[in-house]
């Protein structure tokens, strides 16, 4: 499956550590993804690490991901 993302989508995504790992099939580092929150662009995830990515975020006892391209693997293709 070849993997596409919106470039202005790549350009908001400033802060990757992985050097957009996820686009080349690296996913096994990718947090499993609960649900994305409606009307924004976040998703509630499911860490499988302790997790350094700036993207990530905890508030309580959920986590979110706030990254631009890993919202679109999953709105596009179910990532």
């Amino acid at each position: 499956m070849t993997i596409e993302v919106d470039e202005d989508v790549l350009k908001k995504t400033t802060n990757c550590h992985k050097l957009f790992g996820c686009l080349t099939g690296n996913i096994h580092d990718m947090c499993e993804v609960q649900r994305p929150v409606a009307s924004m662009d976040v998703m509630l995830v499911k860490s499988k690490s302790v997790n350094s990515c700036p993207y990530y975020v905890r508030l309580g006892e959920s986590e979110y991901c706030t990254c631009p391209t890993r919202n679109q693997l999953y709105t596009r293709y179910g990532i």
